[in-house]
């Protein structure tokens, strides 16, 4: 088992555990997590990131923005993301955005564009929105371009001045 697949663990156990508490238990308003910013594209690792923002939105009573920035202008999602299928980012975003909704979830939906800035876009998004956190997928490069340039998620956890989740 993974680093980052043990964080997860202990992310959803500790929702698991505010859920279960009485809002008398924390000191503070501010421990609370609030407002989650969902960075979403059309890989596995954001496919896993939903029900996981999902849990952790539920137990919390926090509220999601679902963000996705548009470096192409066509991207794939599956059901859920594991079938590859033509869609759009306004389609899959709306599809984040559907499931959070049916499961009591606040959640919104926010589409940037961007030219090979991805990470500070997500970042700025998470400035703007005041997030408590912020969840992305983690993915690894495994190409000689990717030994080269950093990825999305290398950048974020780099550079993020908020508490971030990021899931293999």
């Amino acid at each position: 088992m993974g680093v980052v697949t043990i964080v997860v663990i202990i992310a959803v156990e500790l929702c698991a555990v505010r859920a279960e508490s009485s809002p008398r238990m924390h000191n503070s308003d501010e421990e609370m997590v609030r407002r989650i910013l969902l960075a979403l594209d059309d890989s596995d690792e954001c496919g896993r990131a939903l029900p996981l923002t999902r849990e952790l939105a539920r137990g919390s009573a926090a509220s999601v923005v679902v963000l996705h920035v548009r470096e192409k202008q066509v991207c794939c999602c599956g059901e859920p993301w594991e079938t590859p299928m033509s869609c759009s980012p306004d389609q899959l975003v709306e599809y984040a955005v559907k499931s959070l909704r049916s499961a009591g979830v606040e959640a919104q939906a926010e589409i940037l564009n961007s030219a090979g800035r991805a990470a500070e876009s997500i970042l700025d998004a998470a400035e703007y929105f005041e997030a408590d956190l912020l969840v992305a997928g983690w993915q690894r490069k495994h190409t000689l371009g990717g030994l080269l340039e950093k990825s999305v998620s290398q950048k974020l956890s780099e550079r993020s001045k908020r508490p971030l989740l990021l899931v293999p």
